[in-house]
């Protein structure tokens, strides 16, 4: 390792990398080559808030516990692979530029200041605290595609109970694939596997998360059958809502030009089963062919006949109201919550109801979409079943409502219990 000196820094050479060691942190530039760190660049390894950046393609890879930088690490260009805590402080901000990847492969980090990620970046790999809680995130800024990866991991806390709540687990995993500055999410098991999964409208395919179960998520909005069609619109919100009441979930995507604003037509997608989605937006109503400049979207029963309606909400224009006509052909069960020990509405209660051994879930929201907030009651398709054999609902407060035997084409009120169920 060749020394240079100058100006009050060191410039060294890590195998076919270039690191500047300056006061305030250390320059690392891999030149396109791939790069393992296992020994500090100084002896005093930076630990009096020195940072990290790295340049040029390529990866670099730092281990062993060699480095810590309690400074901020910035990513500029190429993939920072981080394989042991020591490596990084708990104080530490990090920063992710456009197509840059940080890929965190370790437990032991308690909080990270900040995480910032600009345009098309990613942050990858597994971390998370050593104890009982995924790792805390304060001063959280996102651009582009960011939000999508801290959303799925870091910002969701794991699965204490093997129910689907995610609570408990300590490292969780952050991927991204092609999403663009999507405005809003939606959540739903839209392949009935039990696992909440999440839908982001964007301006290029939308992205179509599926939940692993493992704490990974694997985008599938191609396989899906929602790719080809949102390709050649701007989209802004989206939810997912049962409005054939078939049991299966289905997708409804507010569409509109967000720079020269031209208007377009909004999509109806109908789940068919296995994971995947038909267009069906030209076989439901002229209103689905009125184009506009559309924003927001909320889905509620507004005349409590069984189904769900839509509304959305426009740029420069009225919000229309679009009623579901036909949708309660099927048998439904719509669930109000009333919590006591937790919050006045039950936010946050999960609702499981299963019939004919099969479960569908729902979470009961204050927020949907874009800017909107949707009916705050869980509606369930139930197609031609008769009876409900269960539903359960877990309440923030950790306590659990158990009803056999429910009658279908009814709104259900459940009210917390006064005493966690033992």
């Amino acid at each position: 390792m060749a020394s240079h000196g100058g100006l009050g820094q060191r410039e060294e050479r890590v195998g076919l990398a270039r690191a500047n060691d300056e006061a305030g942190g250390a320059k690392i530039d891999t030149n396109g080559f791939a790069v393992g760190l296992n020994v500090p660049l100084t002896e005093d390894a930076l630990s009096t808030g020195g940072g990290l950046t790295k340049l040029g393609a390529g990866t670099l890879t730092l281990g062993g516990g060699a480095n810590t930088y309690t400074g901020a690490t910035s990513v500029e260009e190429g993939i920072l692979s981080i394989t042991d805590a020591d490596s990084l402080s708990d104080t530490a901000a990090l920063s992710i530029a456009l197509g840059a990847v940080l890929d965190l492969n370790f437990a032991g980090i308690d909080t990270v200041t900040g995480l910032y990620l600009d345009g098309v970046s990613q942050a990858t790999g597994t971390w998370g605290a050593t104890g009982s809680g995924a790792t805390n995130i304060d001063d959280t800024y996102f651009t582009g595609s960011g939000l999508i990866e801290v959303l799925l991991a870091a910002l969701i806390p794991g699965d204490a109970n093997n129910d689907g709540l995610v609570n408990d687990v300590d490292s969780k995993t952050l991927a991204g694939n092609w999403g663009m500055t999507g405005a809003s999410w939606a959540d739903g098991d839209f392949d009935g596997d039990g696992l909440v999964d999440l839908l982001v409208p964007d301006m290029r395919y939308g992205c179509l998360y599926r939940n692993t179960g493992d704490g990974n998520f694997e985008e599938k909005s191609a396989e899906a059958g929602l790719a080809a069609v949102l390709g050649q619109y701007t989209s802004w919100s989206g939810n997912f809502f049962d409005f054939d009441n078939d049991g299966m979930l289905d997708i409804f995507i507010v569409n509109g030009d967000a720079h020269h604003l031209e208007p377009e037509e909004d999509i109806l997608f109908r789940g068919v089963g296995g994971g995947r989605f038909a267009d069906v937006s030209s076989s439901s109503g002229a209103a689905l062919e009125t184009k506009g400049m559309g924003r927001g979207s909320a889905v509620g029963d507004i005349d409590n006949d069984g189904d769900l309606d839509l509304l959305v909400l426009n740029l420069n224009g009225p919000a229309r109201l679009l009623r579901n006509d036909g949708g309660n052909r099927g048998n439904w069960l719509m669930v109000r919550t009333v919590g006591t020990k937790s919050n006045r509405d039950g936010i946050g209660a999960r609702v499981r109801l299963t019939t004919g051994g099969v479960t569908q879930v729902r979470d009961i929201r204050s927020s949907s979409g874009y800017l909107s907030q949707s009916d705050p009651r869980a509606h369930f398709g139930l197609g031609s079943a008769r009876t409900v054999d269960r539903v359960e609902i877990r309440w923030p407060s950790g306590r659990v409502s158990t009803i056999e035997n429910v009658k279908v084409d009814q709104v259900l009120t459940i009210t917390e219990p006064d005493v966690a169920a033992k």
